[in-house]
């Protein structure tokens, strides 16, 4: 996960961890792709504002590194907001955020369905 909310992250790979499942997480861009080069993702869940990069930017960069990952975006704001820029990214799903595990849980079940 990508979020510059260190509160978010924790939490996220604590629950993502009690559920059976890794999680790395990075508070920047910078850091998201620094970790891109040494280690593969399934999903990369990114926040779409971050500092200095936004989340569509930042896909662009970790494509490189891993083109077989699927991305999910994340934000308080509305998917209507962003329509074009998810389409034209590839994201595979979008979370508006606050959101629930059970909702994360479900991301991830429906990215891995649809990557199979």
């Amino acid at each position: 996960m990508v979020d510059d909310e260190k509160v978010a992250l924790t939490l996220f790979a604590r629950l993502l961890a009690l559920n059976g499942i890794e999680a790395k997480t990075a508070a920047d861009g910078a850091s998201a792709v620094d970790l891109g080069k040494t280690e593969k993702f399934d999903i990369i869940f990114l926040d779409i504002s971050l500092p200095g990069i936004s989340g569509f930017e930042l896909i662009k960069s970790l494509k490189v590194t891993n083109p077989k990952s699927r991305y999910v975006m994340m934000t308080g704001y509305s998917a209507d907001e962003f329509e074009t820029e998810l389409k034209d990214s590839g994201v595979a799903d979008f979370l508006e955020k606050p959101f629930q595990i059970s909702s994360v849980l479900a991301c991830i079940d429906k990215v891995c369905a649809e990557n199979k």
